[in-house]
C-alpha cells in the first residue's frame, strides 16, 4: 500500500467522496467508473461502487489492481462455492451466498463434481451451437475443457476454490457464447472471440497456487458475473448483445466489455508472470480459417508432348486414350446427323 502524508490522504479521501455525491445526484444512471484506489476507503467505496461488480483495471499499476482483486475475493469468495454444498444449482452461479462457517472457511463437504458436470454440459451445448464453424482452435479448446471436466468427475477431485472459480467462469462464458450464436452472432464476432480467450485463460488458471491465486479467483468470478449479466439482458430484451456498441451512462450495459477486456489482460498477466512450472502461457489463435484452394493437377512434359503428337498423327497411330476420345466424338457427330 502506498505511503501518503496525512494531507495527501485527506485530499484523496475528499476527492473520492465526490463519487458518492455523484451517485446521490444521479441515482437512476450508471455512474462513471471511479478510480481503483477508491477501494482503500472502504466506507466511501461501498457507497460509490460496492463489492458486487468488479472495477475494470484502469490507470493503476498491476500490483495495485491485484491488491484490489484480493480484497474483492474476500468479499465475494462464497459466490462460486454455493452449489458445492448443494445449496443452489450451478446454473444460478455466481450469486450472493452466506458462508457456511465464517468468512474464511468454506463447506468441508464441498465437491467440484456439480460444477464440472455443469461445465461439461455447457461446453457440449456450445459445441452444438458452434457446429464446426471455420475458426481456429475453438473446437480444440472445448475438447481440452471437456477432458478436464470429465477427469474431475471421474476422480471426484478434492475441492479447491481456484478450480471452482475456473469452472464457474468457463461455464458462464460458454453459456454466453451459445446465447450469442442463437441470436445469430457471427463466429468471428469480437464478443465470441473474447469468450474463447477468457475460457482459455480460466482453464490455465484452474490450478494456480500462491499469493496470486486469490486475485485470480476474483478475476474469474467477476468476469463470470458480467457474462451472466449480458445473458440476462439478451433474454429480457430479445436482442443480440453487440460488442462495444453501448454508450456511456445512462446505458447499463456499457461496462460489460470494459470490465471483461480489462480483467482478461490482468488474468493473462498473472499467467505470464506468476504461474508455476515450465509451461509458458501462449494465447490461442481464434482467427478465421482460410479456405484451402484446390490446386490444379499439373500436366507433365511427357503428357503434353504425347498430346501434341496425337493431334498430328493419323487415327490408327495415336495413343489408345486419344484414339478413344476421337472415336467417341465421331459417334456423337454421326448420331446428330441421323436425327
Amino acid at each position: 500500500m502506498d505511503i501518503a502524508s496525512p494531507k495527501e490522504h485527506d485530499d484523496e479521501s475528499e476527492y473520492f467522496a465526490s463519487w458518492v455525491v455523484r451517485k446521490q445526484l444521479y441515482p437512476e444512471t450508471v455512474n462513471w467508473i471511479p478510480p481503483v484506489r477508491i477501494f482503500r476507503y472502504t466506507a466511501i467505496f461501498e457507497e460509490a461502487w460496492g463489492w458486487d461488480r468488479l472495477l475494470p483495471h484502469t490507470s493503476v499499476p498491476i500490483p495495485t489492481y491485484l491488491e484490489y482483486l484480493t480484497e474483492y475475493h474476500k468479499r465475494n469468495r462464497m459466490d462460486y462455492v454455493a452449489a458445492a454444498a448443494g445449496n443452489s444449482k450451478p446454473e444460478d452461479w455466481p450469486l450472493k451466498y452466506r458462508a457456511v462457517n465464517n468468512d474464511t472457511q468454506f463447506d468441508p463437504d464441498a465437491s467440484l463434481v456439480d460444477a464440472a458436470q455443469f461445465c461439461l454440459k455447457m461446453e457440449e451445448r456450445f459445441m452444438l451451437a458452434w457446429n464446426n464453424k471455420r475458426v481456429r482452435n475453438v473446437k480444440h479448446l472445448s475438447q481440452l475443457i471437456q477432458e478436464r471436466a470429465r477427469a474431475i468427475i471421474s476422480t471426484s477431485e478434492e475441492f479447491s476454490e481456484t478450480a471452482a472459480a475456473s469452472l464457474v467462469c468457463i461455464s458462464n462464458e460458454a453459456v454466453l457464447a451459445s446465447e450469442l450464436l442463437h441470436r445469430w452472432a457471427k463466429s468471428t464476432d469480437e464478443e465470441i472471440r473474447l469468450c474463447n480467450l477468457i475460457r482459455h485463460c480460466a482453464l490455465n488458471l484452474m490450478h494456480i497456487t500462491g499469493p496470486e491465486s486469490a486475485a485470480s479467483i476474483a478475476a474469474m468470478v467477476g468476469v463470470a458475473k458480467e457474462a451472466r449479466l449480458m445473458c440476462q439482458w439478451m433474454g429480457q430484451t430479445k436482442k443480440l448483445y453487440a460488442y462495444r456498441s453501448y454508450n456511456h451512462p445512462p446505458h447499463e450495459m456499457y461496462l460489460c466489455d470494459m470490465i471483461r477486456e480489462a480483467v482478461l489482460k490482468v488474468m493473462s498477466h498473472v499467467l505470464n508472470n506468476y504461474s508455476r512450472g515450465n509451461n509458458t502461457y501462449m494465447v490461442m489463435d481464434f482467427q478465421k480459417k482460410n479456405r484451402k484452394r484446390k490446386t490444379k493437377v499439373e500436366t507433365s512434359d511427357d503428357e503434353l508432348s504425347q498430346a501434341s503428337l496425337d493431334e498430328q498423327a493419323p487415327l490408327d497411330e495415336r495413343s489408345p486414350k486419344a484414339n478413344a476420345v476421337t472415336l467417341n466424338e465421331k459417334y456423337h457427330r454421326r448420331s446428330f446427323l441421323l436425327l
